[in-house]
């Protein structure tokens, strides 16, 4: 009986350590580092991508631990287009930008890209418009910001224009995230500075196709 015993202890042993094994490797969005909101930006007259809205996202696994050479892939809906033509080394493909994570299970993206934001409330609000997998797993869905709010519906660049789409959205008194700078859940006057940052930079240029 006590070898019976010990032999089913190793079995179960052995059964933790293969489920262990199959785990590792394998994204866990619980133990991930997500954003909730992914910024579209604009370029300056040179092309350059603006770089201060960062998109960072650390793929791990169940143990905590990060995973290298996982492709994380952000896809977008209809709410906002993106550029064809993208920082390096990112990967674009229709409404899809991925990067591959290194040791440390981090990357970080700057994306260009512009909203569809008319004046209307309730369209294209950019609520939940993008989601996130890695390594081929779902990890979330995040809000999205546009810079050039309106640019994939007319002329692509970041002008006066962008500023009063949102001033309707501020004064609708609503929460539309594809406003919210800042990421804080409300409408206010530090989006419109965040956004102005970037504008009085020069970075107000399209680079390539919107798709």
């Amino acid at each position: 009986m006590t070898g019976l015993v010990r032999k089913a202890s190793l079995l179960v042993v052995l059964g933790l350590l293969a489920a262990t094994a199959a785990l590792a490797g394998v994204p866990d969005p619980t133990m991930c580092t997500l954003p909730t909101f992914v910024d579209l930006v604009s370029y300056d007259a040179s092309g350059n991508v603006y770089q201060g809205a960062p998109v960072t996202v650390v793929v791990n696994d169940a143990a905590g631990n990060p995973i290298q050479g996982c492709d994380v892939t952000i896809s977008f809906n209809d709410d906002v287009m993106i550029y064809d033509t993208q920082e390096s080394p990112i990967v674009v493909s229709a409404r899809t930008v991925t990067l591959t994570s290194g040791s440390d299970g981090v990357v970080v993206f700057h994306i260009g890209g512009a909203g569809k934001n008319s004046g209307a409330t309730g369209t294209y609000t950019g609520l939940a418009a993008a989601t996130i997998t890695a390594c081929g797993v779902t990890l979330c869905t995040a809000n999205v910001t546009a810079y050039d709010e309106n640019g994939a519906l007319g002329t692509p660049g970041v002008t006066g224009v962008d500023m009063s789409v949102w001033g309707i959205d501020y004064l609708s008194g609503l929460y539309i995230p594809r406003s919210d700078f800042n990421h804080n859940g409300a409408l206010d006057g530090v989006d419109l500075s965040t956004w102005g940052i970037a504008y009085l930079a020069g970075y107000t240029y399209g680079n390539g196709t919107l798709q």
